[in-house]
């Protein structure tokens, strides 16, 4: 399986912030979504959403003209493999901001391309189990209800599916 092509749709939906009513400039009725569309040879399409707040257009721009190239012609099954190489390859744009945030949206996209292909939702996927998993600081253990010897949990690490469950 190859990823064929990768688009993107900036689209805005009505929104009432419940507080301050500008955010960079910008009015704050109405938040920016960005959708990746992440399409393979074999016809399996994948979707994700990019962050990006008041900079998804900048979010678009980097992932359009930058990011997309170099996941063209890739095989899009090992996810943690190729979202690593791609974290190392464009680092030298820095850990935050639009280059991250369109790399969030591609990796969205490539979990919902692995639980199409398997017949699964991606909750069930072992390997996205094994991605989602994380070291917990304590302040997550405690915002998780984690008891602090990690009960179940000997080994220090939560699924983030089991703290959404807990």
């Amino acid at each position: 399986m190859k990823i064929t092509a990768i688009s993107t749709i900036l689209t805005h939906i009505p929104y009432e912030a419940g507080g301050p009513t500008k955010l960079a400039g910008q009015s704050w009725s109405r938040m920016a979504i960005l959708l990746v569309r992440v399409d393979t040879d074999e016809g399996i399409t994948g979707w994700g959403e990019a962050f990006g707040h008041a900079i998804a257009p900048a979010t678009k721009t980097a992932l359009d003209s930058l990011v997309a190239a170099h996941f063209i012609g890739r095989n899009p099954t090992d996810v943690d493999g190729l979202m690593t190489e791609m974290a190392q390859r464009l680092h030298i744009f820095g850990r935050n901001g639009p280059v991250v945030y369109a790399l969030s949206g591609i990796d969205i996209a490539l979990w919902d391309i692995a639980g199409k292909r398997a017949g699964q939702s991606v909750h069930r996927l072992p390997s996205a189990r094994r991605a989602f998993s994380l070291c917990q600081p304590a302040a997550l253990w405690r915002a998780c209800g984690c008891r602090a010897d990690g009960g179940a949990r000997r080994n220090g690490r939560i699924s983030l599916y089991q703290a959404a469950r807990d």
